[in-house]
């Protein structure tokens, strides 16, 4: 009745009714949705229900993630963030990270053709949320400001707000509540999510975090990109926080200022390694990514550390970095933290060198598996 009298009032046409109608339609089925992805807390009650609701049926064809940020280059295009996903930009202070955040929103608001980036979202689904944790609201604003003189254009579907006056636990609460009750969110940005816990180096903060940003994404259906600085003395994701990111993150890139320009080099990506590029920063701030950069091929496979030459010293190194976070792994687990662990330490970070390395550890005496009682795969630990 209520779309009749509209209808009546504004003696619309029928194509107008048509689009008026896939509108309404399309917000009952976001309402739907939302409730479909709202995850129960398991108890001592429901815990069945849960776990039937989480068995993959392997029956059942299971739609692959929307790409909703990918990158260009020559090697054709690369993923670098997928709707239920998160990334994560790490680097020193001052390389120029929240001016990569800027592009990435003027990409949002005019993303062209043959863009570097493109970002695509859902229809009813555009929203692009900044949260700042560190700069003052005028900086804040800058940022939202060379994104808008950047693309020449502005949308109302890209905010920004700054959260540096807030406690960790408030800031936190803050953004929750925001993507709670946003029903046309596709993409939050959080720079500065080391703010949102008290301690860096607290394994427990570091897990709970890591899982709210699991739990976002897979229950909004959203991309987050967080960001977060290096340690002083090497390229490493600053304490617990970092590794805790690094092994949960979809996309992990590192930003490095060389004199005048910034390098955006891939650290670790579930899809397709994307070429390194560069951007600079104009006289009126702006980001502008240099189309004849060439990298100098530090990142090539020509130029990676080969595991084989290094010492045994070495690899007990790099497993104890890999058993620093977790006493113990199930073989998928422990493949993926001896990728990111090697990427780290310079080495080949493929699927298939993690699994050559561990059958070599195993046989050398510096890993062990077991099978644990009421466990069905074995874990892995140190020897």
């Amino acid at each position: 009745m209520q779309l009749q009298n509209e209808i009546n009032q504004k003696k619309i046409s029928e194509k107008e009714i048509a689009l008026e109608v896939v509108k309404k339609i399309n917000q009952e089925f976001q309402i739907l949705e939302r409730q479909r992805r709202s995850l129960p807390t398991p108890n001592e009650n429901n815990w069945q229900e849960v776990l039937s609701n989480a068995k993959i049926d392997p029956h059942k064809q299971y739609s692959k993630p929307d790409v909703c940020i990918s990158v260009n280059d020559k090697t054709g295009i690369g993923r670098f963030g997928t709707l239920g996903n998160f990334s994560l930009i790490t680097g020193k202070a001052k390389s120029r990270k929240t001016f990569f955040i800027s592009y990435l929103l003027a990409q949002a608001l005019n993303s062209k053709e043959h863009s570097k980036f493109n970002i695509t979202l859902r229809e009813n689904y555009g929203r692009i949320v900044l949260f700042d944790t560190e700069q003052t609201v005028n900086d804040v604003s800058q940022v939202l400001d060379r994104a808008i003189r950047a693309s020449s254009k502005y949308k109302n579907t890209v905010e920004a707000y700054s959260l540096r006056a807030y406690s960790p636990d408030h800031r936190r609460l803050l953004i929750e509540k925001f993507i709670s009750n946003t029903p046309d969110l596709g993409i939050v940005i959080i720079d500065g999510i080391r703010d949102l816990i008290k301690d860096i180096n607290s394994p427990e903060e570091a897990t709970n975090i890591s899982s709210d940003l699991l739990r976002w994404t897979e229950e909004r259906n959203i991309h987050i990109i967080t960001v977060l600085h290096q340690n002083k003395g090497d390229n490493n994701a600053r304490g617990h926080l970092g590794t805790e990111l690094v092994h949960k993150a979809e996309t992990v890139v590192s930003i490095e200022k060389r004199d005048e320009i910034s390098i955006v080099t891939p650290q670790q990506c579930r899809g397709k390694d994307f070429e390194p590029f560069a951007f600079s920063v104009d006289q009126e701030g702006i980001p502008l990514i240099i189309s004849d950069w060439q990298s100098s091929g530090s990142h090539s496979a020509a130029n990676k550390i080969n595991p084989i030459t290094k010492s045994t010293e070495w690899h007990q190194q790099l497993l104890l970095q890999v058993f620093q976070m977790r006493k113990e792994y199930h073989y998928k687990e422990l493949v993926d933290a001896v990728k990111v662990e090697l990427g780290k330490a310079g080495g080949r970070a493929g699927e298939n060198a993690a699994r050559d390395l561990i059958k070599d550890y195993k046989s050398k005496g510096l890993l062990s598996n077991e099978r644990i009682e009421g466990k069905k795969y074995p874990v892995y630990k140190l020897s």
